[in-house]
């Protein structure tokens, strides 16, 4: 018995110290190798239906929310974007100042000084140059025809024309009941409240713009003057009774007092020998109405390129003509712009479409004893200063445009920095 009772005691001894603590550090992973203290813990068995699980305990307080320190720096107010107001107030001074995107002045705002009543677009507005050279906002749109005088502008929205009160913002179709679809349109500076356009009758198919029209800018009267469709834009002379204008190429002069057109017949002048005029479009009358410039097709003897693009100016009076700066075009869609005279009478300004060096606009003496090449855009119109000191002429610039002035006699170029898309008038100041 004594074998036996000595190792049931070595047993319990064994047992003993198996289950007691190790090291006083009460922990039972403290002495285990790596693999075994992480090993995962056996998944308990889900509760019977006669078990409940008690749930997490509520916080017995929730805390305090802290407000921000007086000194903590809070973030700006946000400031509300700007709107385009096209209409400035005076000031307490009785100044106009503008009320417009950035202020005076448009994002690009030019580096040299802008002449007073040149209009042009950029930004997708409408601004004008005011008295004292700087910017103000016409309208927050673009393609307009502004008036003379300022007040209202023309434009073209589908078929239809209609007439921007610049002042109150109100807009009228003018043309809603003439079942046309209008093309181009412009106002007639010398005579009042009256516009010149362009329709097509249902048959005026290919590469023209319609026929001359004529229409009171208050939509009372409206007449189609053209018997056939025009290849560019017309021009009323300066006294307010005659308009020049082509019908398939082929100049006309209309009389709107008599309400007749008669052709202007270019073989009635002196031409230089051996030049026929083929068509002529694009009519520009001189400041005095003594004078009318065409952008023409010409051929002359001996030459081998056949028609030819050249200025025509045509002297009413005298009978005699100028065929100034021929040359064969780069070719393009539709007719050249109308050639531009400087207020005085003694310049004109002129488009010429080359694939060369000579492409740009030109300046020649109305009598043709001299010309030069500027430069720019030739389908953009240019813009004399009033007193022919200067011309401005668009240069393009990748996406949009910047403003040269070429100052006369020698025309020597500044760049105005005025990023423009289009200049569409000018506003007596």
């Amino acid at each position: 018995m004594k074998p036996r009772l000595t190792l049931l005691l070595l047993l319990l001894l064994l047992l003993a110290v198996a289950c007691g603590p190790s090291g006083g550090s009460g922990d039972p992973t403290a002495e285990l190798a790596p693999d075994e203290a992480t090993a995962t813990a056996p998944v308990a068995a889900p509760p019977t239906a006669d078990e409940t699980i008690e749930a997490y305990p509520a916080p017995t307080q929730l805390p305090t929310p802290t407000a921000f320190p007086d000194d903590y720096p809070m973030p700006p107010t946000p400031t509300p974007a700007p709107t385009f107001d096209p209409y400035p107030g005076p000031d307490d001074d009785g100044t106009v100042v503008p009320e417009s995107p950035g202020g005076e002045a448009t994002a690009a705002a030019p580096t040299g000084g802008l002449p007073p009543g040149l209009v042009y677009e950029a930004d997708d507005a409408t601004w004008l140059v005011r008295a004292d050279g700087a910017p103000t906002g016409l309208a927050p749109r673009t393609g307009l025809e502004v008036s003379p005088d300022g007040s209202r502008a023309a434009y073209l929205e589908g078929d239809d024309i209609f007439i921007l009160n610049l002042e109150t913002d109100e807009t009228t179709n003018i043309t809603e009941d003439s079942d046309r679809p209008h093309t181009v349109v412009a106002w007639w500076p010398d005579r009042p409240d009256t516009l010149l356009a362009l329709s097509r009758d249902p048959g005026d198919i290919g590469p023209n713009l319609g026929r001359l029209t004529l229409l009171a800018a208050d939509g009372a009267t409206y007449e189609v003057l053209g018997e056939t469709a025009s290849n560019a834009m017309p021009a009323g002379s300066h006294d307010g009774t005659r308009i020049a204008y082509d019908e398939g190429g082929q100049p006309f002069i209309y009389d709107v007092d008599a309400g007749a057109r008669e052709p202007f017949d270019p073989a009635a002048f002196t031409l230089p020998e051996g030049v026929t005029v083929t068509r002529a479009a694009s009519p520009a009358w001189s400041p005095d109405d003594s004078a009318i410039a065409w952008m023409m097709g010409i051929e002359r003897e001996g030459e081998p390129e056949g028609e030819e693009i050249a200025l025509g100016i045509f002297d009413l009076q005298a009978g005699t003509a100028q065929i100034i700066h021929p040359y064969v075009t780069l070719g393009r869609g539709g007719w050249l712009i109308a050639p531009t005279w400087s207020p005085d009478g003694a310049w004109v300004v002129f488009p010429v479409e080359t694939g060369d060096a000579d492409r740009g606009m030109w300046v020649t003496a109305a009598d043709g004893s001299s010309e030069q090449l500027l430069g720019g855009d030739t389908f953009s119109p240019v813009f004399w200063l009033p007193d022919s000191s200067a011309v401005l002429v668009s240069i393009p610039q990748q996406a949009t445009m910047d403003l040269a002035q070429y100052t006369a006699p020698a025309w020597e170029e500044t760049l105005l920095g005025l990023t423009h898309t289009r200049l569409p008038g000018w506003v007596e100041q």
